[in-house]
């Protein structure tokens, strides 16, 4: 994205929610950290979100367009394009960025 990972952040998938969770903040039932996207049984098609900067409240789905049989040159998902270009950090969000 281009970001800094400065603010809090998670991600829902098939309705639970993933983030890292901070001492004396919030908590997630399970850590960003040791769950990853190559874990879940995706198909095409399959959607799920990534909120980020709870203040500015960045929300963004992601879709599964495809999935590939695992190669030796990819052993993880890959983001192979995206539209448009990412909004700087601290603009002030969707808002702040029209």
């Amino acid at each position: 994205m281009g970001w800094d990972n400065w603010h809090l952040h998670r991600f829902k998938l098939w309705g639970k929610e993933y983030g890292i969770p901070y001492a004396g903040g919030i908590s997630f039932a399970d850590d960003a950290r040791r769950v990853h996207l190559g874990d879940f049984p995706w198909r095409a098609n399959d959607k799920f979100t990534y909120t980020y900067d709870f203040g500015d409240y960045w929300l963004h789905q992601v879709r599964v367009e495809q999935v590939l049989p695992p190669t030796a040159l990819s052993a993880h998902p890959v983001c192979v394009s995206g539209r448009r270009a990412c909004p700087p950090e601290e603009v002030g969000g969707p808002e702040g960025y029209n």
